[in-house]
């Protein structure tokens, strides 16, 4: 049986090429077209599967069924992506199975890993399993998607870090680069894990989603914009060759390319950002970074009562989202109603840390706000008497 394996193996892998080289010729004939159908002929007719499943059944040695079961995975992932519409749901379930049962007995085999993790298309990165990803890196340290995954899990903007900047008790994992609760992998060597990362791991959708939620946390627009207009790209490419929509990946990419949007190069990109953040509300109305970058584009663009209306349905949100409510509070200010804007700009200001560096920025601008706001105040009640 294992030599009739091995024959038919040989056969395809002939069939295939010469196929594909008779068939390039022909007039109009693209590569890429011409190996999508000479692969999916050949696999329709293709018996190797259930010879694969049948060595598994019959062998004796763990060594040839374990090479089987991985030449059956494989298999089956190459079917897909060439299969027909119609044939893509039953194959990819099939998929993910074997993925899955893979993961689960942490058999090292990278493609599996990376289709059970990538499948997940999780709405936030904090429903993924740390543990698994941990896992991952662990045993493909060189694989792009983990240079990637070990430059944003010892990031500050980790979902496993507590506002203390320290990984979360409930959580028993040491991640290679922490020690102690803190992350001993500098900023620098952040960018080059992403920068890594990306060339080595270029269709990984995972790997560009959290490259632009980092490249966004520290500022880096430009980087945003183009990661994420290839990442969207790859959603789109996956999509099509394994059947499964990834929206949740999607939508997050859009999201940090419409955050970009909003600061570079404004307001040219004003417009291409709303169009994103609406296309993803009429998904998902309540989705928080959305509502909060209508209301910032429509701040900047000085229409306060619109930006207000946004503003305050994310800060119902994400109550305790200080720069949203600093920045609803200011819009509310704008509309004309200064003393309460006043209010809720000092209740942010409360809420701000003494001693924390990195909210300084914010504490200036509404301190700033505030000022403006009681100037503009003076000054009305000043002109009033004036006028009286």
């Amino acid at each position: 049986l294992t030599n009739l394996v091995m024959l038919s193996e040989r056969w395809e892998t002939s069939h295939i090429r010469k196929e594909i080289e008779s068939r390039r010729t022909r007039i109009g004939a693209r590569l890429e077209m011409v190996t999508l159908e000479v692969k999916r002929e050949v696999f329709e007719k293709s018996d190797l599967s259930e010879l694969y499943q049948g060595v598994i059944d019959w062998t004796s040695s763990d060594d040839e069924r374990v090479t089987m079961e991985e030449k059956k995975f494989r298999r089956a992932f190459e079917y897909l992506e060439v299969a027909s519409r119609e044939k893509k749901a039953s194959i990819q379930k099939e998929v993910a199975e074997m993925a899955r049962g893979m993961v689960a007995i942490q058999r090292p085999l990278q493609l599996a890993w990376e289709v059970h993790i990538e499948w997940q298309d999780v709405g936030t990165i904090k429903a993924y399993d740390v543990s698994m990803l941990r896992q991952y890196i662990q045993l493909f340290p060189e694989a792009g998607l983990a240079n990637v995954l070990q430059a944003y899990l010892t990031s500050p903007i980790c979902p496993l870090l507590t506002p203390g900047g320290e990984f979360d008790s409930d959580s028993d994992e040491n991640l290679d680069g922490v020690s102690g609760g803190v992350s001993l992998v500098t900023p620098e060597d952040r960018i080059a894990l992403i920068t890594d990362g990306l060339k080595i791991a270029n269709n990984s959708i995972l790997a560009h989603r959290l490259a632009v939620d980092y490249y966004l946390s520290i500022d880096e627009y430009d980087n945003v914009v183009e990661i994420s207009r290839v990442g969207a790209k790859k959603c789109n490419a996956a999509s099509r060759s394994t059947g499964l929509t990834f929206q949740n990946s999607l939508d997050a990419i859009n999201t940090s390319l419409a955050t970009a949007l909003i600061k570079y190069q404004s307001p040219r990109n004003h417009p291409e950002a709303r169009s994103l953040f609406e296309g993803i509300l009429k998904r998902k109305p309540h989705d928080s970074r959305s509502l909060i970058g209508i209301g910032l584009i429509l701040q900047e663009e000085e229409s306060y009562g619109d930006a207000l209306k946004f503003l305050a349905q994310a800060t119902e949100r994400e109550p305790k989202n200080t720069l949203v409510a600093a920045e609803a509070a200011w819009a509310r200010a704008q509309t004309g109603d200064m003393t309460r804007g006043i209010e809720e700009l000092k209740k942010c200001l409360d809420r701000l840390p003494d001693m924390d560096h990195d909210v300084q920025e914010l504490r200036a601008q509404i301190l700033y706000r505030i000022g403006k706001c009681l100037w503009e105040l003076d000054s009305s009640n000043a002109e009033g008497q004036l006028m009286a």
